[in-house]
């Protein structure tokens, strides 16, 4: 009973463990996500500039310096890798929520195994605890009958003496 108690606790210690674990992956999905966002706007921004012919950097305006094709090219390079990255944790992350949807089921279904079987076995404690108090009161009804024989055991034997002394009474006589 302990036993199956101690191995529900440790099935959900291992649930919070998971959860905690798809927390920080959600976490790091959305940090990428911004970073890859970012990125795609002041690329946005620098290609929309260039071609309004305004020279504008990733820093800010540079005055006058322009972002060279090959910089612009490092920099979507740079997006394309962090999207595959993203895309990468994306299916991670959807791994990790599926793992943790199956753990999860069986840890439930374990968890609701067990939980029959604690019930079961308070019923059956339950049974067990009737039948021990009927037992304790047929043993007090077999011990108050047999103080009862005991009683009417003493009463005829004091008769039996008494009826033996007549007899003898008149014998004598």
């Amino acid at each position: 009973y302990d036993a199956e108690e101690e191995r529900v606790g440790k099935m959900n210690s291992r649930l919070l463990d998971l959860e905690k674990e798809n927390e920080e992956l959600r976490f790091s999905r959305d940090r990428l996500t911004k970073k890859v966002e970012v990125l795609q706007n002041r690329c946005k921004e620098i290609q929309e500039s260039k071609n309004e012919g305004f020279s504008f950097g990733l820093g800010g305006w540079l005055g006058g310096e322009t972002i060279s094709k090959e910089d612009l090219e490092k920099k979507n390079n740079l997006i394309s890798a962090l999207e595959e990255q993203l895309e990468l944790k994306n299916e991670e992350t959807t791994q990790a929520h599926e793992q943790n949807f199956e753990i999860k089921k069986k840890f439930n279904k374990e968890i609701d195994e067990l939980n029959e079987k604690i019930h079961e076995m308070e019923k059956e404690r339950q049974t067990k605890e009737i039948e021990f108090q009927n037992l304790v009161q047929n043993k007090q009804q077999i011990s108050n009958e047999l103080n009862s024989l005991k009683e009417e055991k003493r009463q005829l034997s004091h008769q039996y003496k008494s009826k033996l002394d007549e007899l003898k009474q008149l014998k004598v006589k």
